[in-house]
């Protein structure tokens, strides 16, 4: 497994560095990878609680938007994606979107599967041609109209969500800031990859019963979940787990580490979890370990 974090180093000069004196220097993180112009050359106008549609990939797709109101410069941007049989509206009222972009001055997109998805997200697919398009073009809109922090970059999901934002993880480490995980993993949904950059990561899971049964098909999340947790723990500095013992459900208060966590992170940043004092964070977490 390849683990790969980039230094820069910058030299300070002053008026004496012509002389040959080396003043002292600057040491700066990598930057996350530039955005892009959108897939279909056009951006949707991003608007406040809208729901909006665009072509992504040469497919329509859906997105809601939550603003906190006034200027949007520099402010973080996260990425919600929603578990099996739900909706953005449904996801929107679970994790209280609209309020949350408010209450912690964000940025939240809510995106829409495409039609006839079974899994609802691609994360079975790589790569994913349509939903990782739809995450790189909201990106970059979101870049241009609003002018979002491309360091402050996060995602997270519940159920199939996670397993997306797990997929996001690996894949897409070179833009995102931190993830939060709400009951997903990789194994038996998808192989794992080492991550381009050294991203931190927050799993939870709902314990041993933490298991989804949709009838022909089901999926212990709880295994999902160890199984990538020992294989992040390979790569990655900061690996959080949390058990939040609700079995395969939303847990809402487990959701305001989306402040607690993610808001703390800044891409090509240390974690400052790094260290393992996870008093912020909820009982039942553990700064995860080589097993």
């Amino acid at each position: 497994m390849i683990r790969t974090l980039p230094l820069l180093l910058l030299l300070a000069c002053s008026n004496d560095s012509a002389n040959g004196e080396d003043t002292g220097s600057v040491e700066a993180g990598p930057e996350p990878t530039p955005v892009s112009a959108p897939s279909n050359g056009e951006c949707p106008t991003l608007t406040a609680g809208g729901t909006m549609s665009f072509q992504s990939a040469d497919v329509e797709r859906t997105i809601q938007v939550f603003l906190p109101g006034g200027d949007t410069q520099d402010l973080p941007l996260l990425f919600l994606w929603y578990p099996v049989g739900w909706n953005a509206t449904q996801f929107a009222q679970a994790t209280n979107a609209a309020q949350l972009a408010i209450d912690l001055n964000m940025v939240v997109v809510l995106p829409e599967e495409t039609d006839g998805n079974l899994f609802a997200w691609e994360f079975v697919n790589h790569p994913a041609p349509h939903d990782l398009t739809l995450f790189e073009d909201v990106r970059s809109c979101a870049s241009d109209q609003l002018g979002i922090d491309l360091k402050r970059v996060y995602t997270s999901g519940m159920s199939a969500g996670a397993l997306w934002s797990t997929y996001l993880t690996m894949h897409r480490a070179d833009a995102l800031a931190a993830s939060l995980i709400l009951s997903g993993g990789t194994e038996p949904a998808m192989e794992y990859e080492s991550p381009a950059e050294d991203i931190p990561v927050l799993m939870f899971h709902g314990g041993q019963n933490d298991i989804w049964d949709g009838g022909m098909i089901s999926f212990n999340f709880y295994d999902a979940t160890m199984a990538a947790a020992d294989d992040f723990v390979d790569d990655l500095s900061t690996v959080v787990v949390c058990s939040h013992t609700g079995g395969h459900n939303f847990p809402p208060s487990q959701f305001q580490t989306v402040e607690t966590w993610l808001l703390q992170h800044t891409f090509g940043q240390p974690s400052p979890f790094e260290g393992g004092d996870l008093s912020t964070l909820p009982a039942g977490c553990t700064k995860w370990a080589a097993q």
